[in-house]
């Protein structure tokens, strides 16, 4: 028995990690770990009741990546493919040269813009 006066745990319950928190998925007796899928949403349940300041920036930040993935994101991807297809076009007619080049920069730079957009997307949904 040790110093302490209580007996050692046995070898079998000790676990190097704490143990995640786990809920009845309601088939059966299956315990199934828990997982959050958007911690906004959880923290954002707890604090609306009486939140105040808190739950007002929850929903700002939840308003901010619904805005980014619903509506930047795709209007990026579609101006990306837009100046592609015309400067398919151009090449296919054996149009300019220059306005080839001009097409090609343009696209690269709103590939640049579009790949901004989708990891600031990303940092929003992970606040």
């Amino acid at each position: 028995m040790p110093l302490s006066g209580r007996p050692p745990l046995r070898r079998d319950l000790q676990t190097p990690y704490p143990t995640p928190p786990v809920r009845l998925s309601g088939h059966g007796s299956r315990i199934q770990p828990f997982r959050e899928k958007n911690r906004s949403t959880v923290v954002g349940a707890g604090l609306v009741g009486g939140g105040g300041r808190m739950s007002a920036m929850v929903l700002e930040a939840r308003a901010m990546s619904d805005f980014l993935s619903q509506y930047l994101v795709p209007a990026a991807i579609v101006a990306v493919a837009i100046v592609l297809l015309l400067g398919l076009v151009n090449m296919m007619r054996g149009g300019s040269p220059d306005r080839s080049q001009k097409l090609m920069r343009l696209r690269v730079l709103l590939q640049f813009v579009a790949i901004v957009v989708i990891m600031a997307t990303i940092w929003a949904m992970g606040r």
